[in-house]
């Protein structure tokens, strides 16, 4: 039986600008996200047996820039003398600007024989939806949590997040 394993490293760079005036309780915003990750070359070989099936992995660079449009609600729970309650809602539309090449591979064993690999491609337009809650003190310090969605057509994401922060 033939065992083979290979290693690799990968670089991620990503920024999110934001902006957005508040009317109330309602800030509609307008987003943009890009997003720059890159895997290293490598080549597989064999840990135990021949590396006769090994591969060989080009370098692979994805490129992601995307537009926001949406709409967030926040309003506070009700009245605290220490700390402040607040709830939030927040509802955008996600556009996906760029389109990414398949990555390249080859067998290590095997000269000048290339084939094309590419994973599932999520749909250029989304939907994001989020919840959150959080508790401002008096002296600046807040903590909040919250909860974001995305979906479309060919999939679904779902994931949390936890800030705590000092506002002055």
């Amino acid at each position: 039986m033939d065992r083979l394993v290979g290693e690799t490293d990968a670089d991620m760079m990503a920024a999110h600008v934001e902006a957005g005036y508040t009317m109330g309780m309602f800030t509609p915003f307008v987003g943009l996200r890009a997003q720059s990750h890159t895997t290293k070359a490598f080549t597989e070989t064999a840990a135990e047996g021949a590396s006769t099936y090994a591969l060989t992995y080009d370098d692979q660079t994805t490129k992601s820039l995307r537009s926001e449009l949406g709409v967030q609600m926040q309003w506070p729970i009700g009245e605290a003398l220490v700390a402040s309650p607040t709830f939030g809602l927040r509802a955008a539309w996600a556009h996906e600007f760029a389109s990414n090449d398949a990555g390249t591979r080859s067998f290590a064993s095997i000269p000048d024989i290339s084939f094309a690999t590419s994973g599932a491609t999520q749909d250029r337009d989304s939907l994001i939806l989020a919840a959150n809650v959080g508790f401002a003190a008096a002296n600046g310090v807040f903590v909040e949590g919250g909860l974001n969605t995305e979906h479309s057509r060919n999939a679904s994401n779902i994931g949390g997040s936890i800030t705590v922060g000092y506002t002055w």
